[in-house]
């Protein structure tokens, strides 16, 4: 009975989700779409990892594919129960790709749970985003006059 309670309840969340995106604007894109590939969608759902992703990013996902284009960029959640295998790539609308594989439990709530870590350290990227400010300002910055 436990798979069913948990199979409703995902597809009860995914068609939540689905009809608030549809009430959304029409113009307003998102700024990340979500695209979940899973061997066992009992675990790690569409459903299990949007509404906390958005929480947790403070701004709307869409459901790939979307009408119009994201602004910042797609997120792929990819998840094998047998081999216990999690990835999560961020691509980012320039192109850059942000990609981690773990090891996970196999268990609903951990696993949904470092899915959502992942994706939401890859998606706002904070480490590169202080490296690409500091070089900007390096190569702003003139260089120190010569010590004689």
């Amino acid at each position: 009975m436990g798979f069913y309670v948990r199979t409703f309840v995902a597809l009860a969340t995914l068609a939540m989700h689905l009809a608030w995106i549809s009430v959304a604007s029409a113009d307003a894109a998102p700024a990340w779409s979500l695209d979940v590939d899973s061997d066992a969608p009992e675990i790690v759902s569409y459903g299990a990892i949007a509404t906390r992703l958005e929480g947790e990013l403070g701004v709307p996902l869409g459901a790939a594919p979307l009408s119009a284009p994201p602004s910042r960029g797609t997120i792929q959640v990819v998840y094998r129960h047998a081999e216990r295998r999690l990835s999560v790539r961020a691509v980012e609308v320039d192109g850059r790709v942000l990609e981690r594989t773990v090891e996970v439990s196999g268990e609903v709530e951990p696993t949904v749970r470092e899915a959502v870590l992942l994706a939401s350290n890859l998606a706002r990227d904070e480490a590169s985003e202080l490296l690409d400010a500091l070089a900007a300002r390096a190569r702003r910055e003139p260089p120190p006059p010569p010590v004689v």
